[in-house]
């Protein structure tokens, strides 16, 4: 049904929209739980959806509670025209309302798929990146490329919903993205699930016969886990007999490992490589260390604040600072290797000082339970559907006012 057909039959607000939630991949990591959590509750049970991936997902007939999952075939740079041609046909086929990207390559696809079709859908961009951090760090071709396509592109969005305080300013300064279409939330997180299962996994058992600190996620650029070595080197954590666990996987991953034989830490540094469930290793973790240099809103910091576990971060976001006030998160100085050290030191030697932070953590991170997080976003996009629709709609009269005159 068209835009027009919608507005002539019925308010906006009384017919669901058609929708497209789109991500670059459906591997494992945080974003990628992000994008399910909103596929399990974003206009469930009220609106057709599709849910489309810009590579292939990892199984044939995948699906993702319970809708199957469209692929684009994207596999390198030459992909992207025959990309947006795919999504354009797509977008004709399903009839839909809305095209919901959820990161920075199905962003720049959908608004080069979208722009071009008539009718136009109304397109919602997901930057689930800390864009401030951009600004400080585009050394390669690559970074200067995704900016200038970033800065050219954002501004036509209808839409941009973004996890990172720093990305607002970036996207209205830097981008000149319309102030009214960019909107600060939150990550949706199962948190009363994570904090009584951790409890239970906790009872359970550590998976490792000794005290550790852990880091969990993607092992790549940016993570800052080459740093975290050499502080764990230095640190009295080490020196107490705690182990370091770097749980995950990644291009990042042989070079570490070499990292560590070189500092002489073979034996207290531990690689059990990646799972979907990192819950039994949080559990048990004495503190979960983030040397992130360019999180927007991390999952793993939100996850491990549930699971009553405290948080060691560099001061990398918005987010994280605002965290900090709170008490519910000990944040150093970005780049200060002493202070993190210190922080660190600091939980595993005061019972008072972690139970403050577990405290504060608790009370931070209720305002980011699911339910409530997905009801909120979903008002945000049917509010700006319903002010599209009442654009389309008046720019359709004028244009049939111009042709008669």
């Amino acid at each position: 049904m068209s835009d027009f057909a919608r507005l002539t039959t019925g308010s906006p607000s009384e017919v669901p929209p058609r929708i497209i939630l789109f991500t670059t991949d459906l591997g494992c990591g945080g974003a990628q739980n992000h994008f399910a959590r909103l596929v399990e509750g974003l206009f469930a049970e009220r609106s057709p959806r599709w849910i489309l991936s810009l590579r292939a997902p990892p199984a044939e007939n995948f699906s993702l509670h319970g809708l199957v999952v469209s692929s684009l075939g994207y596999r390198s740079s030459k992909d992207y025209p025959a990309s947006m041609m795919a999504l354009r046909r797509m977008i004709r086929r399903t009839d839909a309302d809305i095209v919901y990207s959820l990161s920075r390559c199905s962003n720049i696809v959908s608004l080069a798929a979208t722009q071009s079709s008539r009718p136009r859908p109304m397109t919602v961009l997901g930057v689930n990146e800390n864009l401030g951090a951009g600004v400080r760090t585009r050394h390669t071709p690559a970074e200067h490329f995704w900016w200038q396509a970033q800065r050219l592109s954002y501004r036509y969005a209808d839409l941009i919903l973004t996890n990172s305080p720093d990305s607002i300013e970036v996207l209205e300064r830097e981008f000149s993205c319309p102030p009214s279409r960019t909107r600060l939330i939150r990550n949706p997180l199962p948190v009363a699930q994570i904090r009584s299962r951790a409890a239970l996994l906790r009872r359970v058992g550590s998976p490792l016969n000794a005290p550790y600190l852990l880091s969990f996620g993607r092992l790549v650029e940016g993570k800052g886990l080459d740093l975290l070595l050499d502080v764990f080197a230095r640190s009295t954590a080490r020196s107490l007999g705690f182990r370091l666990v770097l749980l995950g996987d990644g291009p990042l991953a042989c070079a570490l490992r070499r990292r560590v034989n070189t500092l002489g830490m073979a034996d207290q540094v531990v690689f059990p490589g990646w799972t979907n469930d990192p819950l039994p290793w949080l559990s048990s973790a004495r503190a979960y260390v983030t040397p992130s240099l360019r999180e927007g809103l991390s999952n793993a910091v939100l996850e491990s604040m549930a699971a009553e576990v405290p948080v060691v971060s560099f001061s990398s976001s918005g987010w994280i600072d605002k965290f900090a006030r709170a008490g519910a998160v000990a944040a150093a100085p970005l780049n200060d290797v002493k202070a993190f050290d210190a922080a660190i030191e600091r939980i595993l030697e005061s019972p008072l000082h972690r139970a403050q932070i577990v405290s504060s953590a608790l009370r931070v991170v209720a305002d980011f339970e699911s339910e409530h997080v997905v009801q909120e976003r979903e008002e945000l996009i049917r509010q700006a559907w319903n002010e599209f629709n009442e654009r389309s709609c008046m720019g359709r009269s004028l244009n049939s006012e111009g042709s008669a005159t």
